[in-house]
């Protein structure tokens, strides 16, 4: 993806904040039911909801509504409290994403699943690009 300095197109670099930050709310609450040893379907029905939307959520392509987080909290043995932070982290507004922040995220997305080794590399690479930059 290609950031833009104006302010129109500095809305792609939110929505990808955003996306990312979803995406890791999904996997967090997919991870947790797995643990349960609870399927999609489970869930889906103790939310009273179909099993493609627990997908959509799972996979970070919807926020998750606040009127589900108690019973979903329920379902996945966790206090309310700590699924509406987890929850929250997905679905600030736009606009208390600063451009810095959605750059870092970005980072941290290609940096997920990097061994070691891949990581060191990166730093190294990124070492060399700020000394060589000043």
């Amino acid at each position: 993806m290609k950031y833009y300095k104006n302010n129109e197109n500095m809305n792609l670099e939110i929505d990808e904040a955003r996306l990312i930050r979803r995406r890791e709310i999904g996997k967090t609450i997919e991870n947790m039911r797995k643990f349960l040893e609870k399927s999609r379907e489970e869930l889906a029905e103790h939310l009273n909801i179909s099993k493609s939307l627990v997908g959509l959520y799972e996979r970070g392509e919807r926020d998750i509504k606040s009127e589900l987080i108690p019973e979903m909290a329920k379902f996945l043995k966790v206090e309310e409290k700590e699924l509406k932070v987890i929850v929250n982290l997905a679905v600030t507004s736009k606009e208390t994403v600063s451009p810095k922040d959605a750059l870092m995220n970005k980072i941290q997305y290609i940096c997920e699943n990097k061994n070691e080794k891949e990581l060191e590399n990166a730093i190294k690479m990124l070492e060399t690009f700020f000394d060589n930059s000043k």
